[in-house]
């Protein structure tokens, strides 16, 4: 790697390694100062989502020569949100059910999951008030991530869904339905969880209307995805656009609202746009495709996974040529899994089609703002 090949690599990677204010950053990793310093705003709870597979940071420091501890990065980067999250770590049985939330919530978003089995034998018992809910909602999350925790993560996930407050309940029933469905491949169960789901959603409060549609626009999106998987795309269109009508309710509350409550607005139309345009793949229509896609390119440039993601769904369509430009770059940004996304251009058998202009200008803007 050349040195400024290197140095711009780093730049797009220092918002995971050591996460500050002022730097560029993806969607997800600008929660993870929020989280790290507590500034949630109108919220006492972490309420976050996206979060990497296990190990990207540790590995990414790393492949650049750096120690992952939070406090030498922190050092060597000026990273104030790490020390802080490195105090909190040595002084965890000090915390707040409440604050361990936040800081299990931070290990998430920067892909850290690694440092919890160790954690979760600190934490404290009891998930059915609100503030417990939560940590437990977060720690067991994140324990999915490691694998080899399947019958603890479904058992954590049951007790918090079932037992603890209506809108914690409900986000850990919407993260159990996905767990049925992209772990345990289990229709039957992720239909108990989504209907057990839908009675916390219809029993959640009236004076929270910002994080009232949020929940909802995740319930709606993982009911869409129960009805792909169970071979149902038409009926996933009709809660996919119940999904947007949330989101969009989210979006215009929190303009109104502090910039976390506006960072997880945008977090949501973010995995909204992914989703929706996943689901223009597998319809094969190429035109919403497009749209969704020109409109994650919007939204979150600076996540790596966004080129990945776009790359995917254009190969479905057969849009060859445009998947080949942003395999590049995906791979400039640094792709993680460069070989799954080329593995699959070479492969596809799909018709080539033709790419509108305006998806093509959206692609050249984009090359213009990210590479050196």
């Amino acid at each position: 790697m050349t040195d400024v090949g290197g140095a711009y690599a780093l730049r797009r990677w220092l918002p995971l390694i050591a996460p500050a204010p002022g730097r560029d950053a993806p969607v997800h990793l600008q929660h993870a100062i929020h989280l790290a310093s507590g500034d949630l705003g109108e919220h006492r709870l972490p309420w976050s989502s996206i979060m990497y597979p296990a190990n990207v940071r540790y590995n990414a420091c790393r492949s650049f020569g750096l120690d992952p501890d939070f406090g030498a990065c922190a050092a060597e980067f000026d990273a104030a949100p790490l020390r802080t999250l490195q105090a909190d770590l040595d002084r965890l049985d000090e915390l707040p059910p409440s604050r361990i939330a936040a800081v299990i919530a931070t290990l998430n978003c920067l892909s850290e999951q690694r440092l919890l089995p160790d954690i979760i034998e600190r934490l404290p018992d009891g998930h059915t008030d609100r503030d417990g809910g939560m940590m437990w909602y977060q720690a067991t999350r994140g324990l999915r991530q490691l694998g080899g925790y399947d019958e603890f993560v479904e058992d954590r996930l049951v007790r918090v869904g079932l037992e603890s407050t209506p809108d914690v309940g409900l986000n850990s029933l919407i993260q159990l339905t996905s767990t049925y469905l992209r772990v345990a491949r289990d229709a039957d169960r992720a239909r108990w969880s989504l209907e057990s789901a839908e009675k916390a959603l219809a029993s959640l409060g009236s004076d929270t209307p910002f994080l009232n549609a949020l929940l909802e626009s995740r319930f709606h999106r993982v009911r869409a995805l129960l009805q792909i998987r169970v071979g149902e795309p038409g009926p996933a269109l009709s809660t996919m656009a119940d999904c947007v009508r949330a989101a969009d309710v989210a979006t215009t509350l929190s303009a109104e609202m502090s910039s976390y409550s506006g960072l997880l607005a945008a977090e949501n139309y973010k995995i909204v746009c992914e989703s929706q345009m996943k689901l223009a793949g597998i319809l094969r229509d190429a035109d919403d495709l497009y749209h969704w896609a020109t409109e994650l390119i919007r939204v979150d440039p600076l996540d790596v996974m966004t080129w990945r993601h776009v790359g995917e769904s254009l190969i479905l369509i057969g849009a060859t040529a445009a998947a080949g430009r942003v395999t590049l770059l995906f791979a400039a940004m640094g792709g993680h899994g460069i070989e799954r996304l080329t593995g699959r251009l070479r492969e596809t058998k799909a018709a080539v089609v033709s790419t509108p202009p305006s998806f093509d200008e959206t692609l050249d803007r984009a090359a213009l703002a990210l590479l050196p």
